[in-house]
């Protein structure tokens, strides 16, 4: 009964089929957990594991932004930078940043998103690349601002 409903909701609000597969899951999940409980766990363990997952998972978000926000700040590479993240010999260049991953695109056109925090919780090593134009500005201008005398 639920896939009819979401298929008819899918259409009707150009809903994308990953969304739409995740809410029916989320949807079925719910529904099972209320329904029947698993032998191996009572209702409790089933609560406690949906908590613990849920705090996980916010968790992990809220680590993800604010890491984005230190790396704002501190700024340690600019897009265009070659970033390699030294355990787990993840290498490219850095193409986009958002509030969760930063993009690479490595030597065979590949893209590998690394969560922001891994930034803090990894080494890394930065490797300067093409620069936007305003950035060549900006450094110009520091640099002109140094050489006056006080």
């Amino acid at each position: 009964m639920s896939k009819q409903w979401l298929r008819k909701r899918e259409a009707r609000f150009r809903l994308p089929y990953e969304t739409a597969e995740t809410i029916s899951r989320a949807l079925t999940g719910a529904l099972c957990l209320g329904r029947r409980p698993r032998r191996d766990l009572d209702r409790s363990g089933q609560l406690t594991t949906v908590i613990g997952v849920g705090f996980l998972a916010t968790w992990t978000m809220v680590s993800n932004v604010t890491a984005t926000v230190f790396i704002a700040i501190w700024k340690p590479f600019h897009l265009g930078d070659t970033v390699e993240v030294l355990p787990e010999d993840l290498k490219g260049r850095a193409i986009d940043s958002n509030l969760m991953f930063v993009t690479l695109r490595d030597e065979s056109g590949s893209f590998i998103q690394v969560p922001n925090n891994m930034f803090f919780r990894k080494l890394f090593r930065v490797r300067g690349g093409e620069r936007p134009p305003f950035a060549a500005l900006e450094s110009k201008a520091r640099f002109a601002r140094q050489e006056q005398p006080f």
